[in-house]
């Protein structure tokens, strides 16, 4: 059971971008996905955001898959992947397009997990509609 020394997320907003915040449930965590600038913009091209080594989001330290609890490969197996939305307001949407997440235990990526990606459907967040995406297994 290898330690995750970094994770990528790539995700593709739609039509509706958000001021909303957006969380990667991974290995019976949850991270922000969060780089300090617009990060949800309506048909916008994909953001990537980068957990651990080499970190792009904001509070890294609070947001490292290496600590206070380290992550490994095994606890990707027991817990569910999602993507969880916690609008901005009660009127508050995001379309995500496409989602991506690739885990490395190594500089090469063992593990890969997409959602939505290439089916030409998209999937409407918000306080009206659903607020987590589950990847299948």
């Amino acid at each position: 059971m290898p330690n995750i020394i970094k994770f990528e997320v790539v995700t593709d907003t739609g039509s509706y971008g958000t001021d909303g915040k957006v969380y990667l449930g991974l290995g019976g965590r949850e991270f922000r996905l969060n780089s300090g600038v617009d990060d949800f913009i309506a048909n916008s091209a994909p953001t990537t955001f980068v957990f651990g080594l080499g970190s792009t989001v904001n509070n890294s330290p609070d947001n490292d898959p290496r600590s206070p609890f380290p992550l490994t490969t095994e606890n990707v197996d027991k817990y569910p992947i999602y993507i969880r939305f916690e609008p901005s307001s009660d009127t508050d949407i995001w379309t995500l397009a496409s989602v991506t997440v690739s885990i490395f235990t190594t500089t090469t990526a063992v593990k890969t997990y997409s959602g939505l990606a290439g089916t030409g459907i998209y999937l409407i967040f918000g306080a009206r509609s659903t607020k987590r995406f589950d990847f299948g297994s």
